[in-house]
């Protein structure tokens, strides 16, 4: 390759790259005093969608330990969101409604999170429901259990290291154009 294109090259690779160069924290937690833009854990928001929506392309939102009941969150583009550890985050709803606890778009990250559906059989929670046909997204070290479909949709994913136990459906997703990398333990599902 001539010196010229490798230098166009790789000026290229860091102008697209850029704004990842800047990448911030956000943080939601039952402590914080829920001040924007919630970039330390003194002042995370209440909720993960505020943080969430603080956030920008190529930022991280941490999730604070304890039990989350908020579902029909949006993680857009190029966001990460990742918990304290499975057995510290949590999201639980115990309802008979239909929801979804996480709607990723392309390129997001999950990670470090629980996700309890309470009742796999007759229950109505989905844990992950990728937002796009085209989505793109990462799902490790999670864990999966009594969900009536812990992960399901139309996508492409890296799915690594996540426990699935008891839930309906483990992962529910169309054979033919997706693209799905899983290493991952699947144990005892309905």
């Amino acid at each position: 390759m001539p010196k010229k294109t490798f230098i166009i090259t790789i000026l290229a690779i860091f102008a697209a790259l850029g704004h990842f160069a800047f990448a911030d924290y956000h943080y939601a937690s039952h402590e914080g005093s829920n001040e924007y833009p919630y970039t330390s854990w003194a002042t995370a928001a209440d909720s993960i969608q505020l943080a969430v929506d603080a956030a920008e392309a190529g930022d991280t939102i941490y999730v604070g330990a304890g039990v989350w009941e908020q579902y029909g969150i949006q993680l857009r583009e190029y966001k990460s969101l990742i918990g304290m550890g499975i057995d510290s985050t949590i999201f639980r709803k115990d309802t008979t409604d239909w929801i979804d606890y996480i709607f990723p778009y392309s390129f997001s990250l999950i990670e470090d999170f629980t996700f309890d559906g309470i009742e796999p059989e007759d229950g109505r929670v989905r844990a992950i429901s990728p937002a796009y046909q085209d989505s793109l997204i990462r799902i490790k070290n999670n864990k999966f259990i009594n969900n009536r479909a812990a992960i399901i949709g139309n996508f492409g994913a890296i799915i690594t290291n996540n426990i699935f136990a008891e839930n309906k459906y483990a992962i529910n997703c169309p054979l033919g154009n997706n693209d799905i990398l899983l290493r991952s333990t699947l144990l005892s599902q309905h």
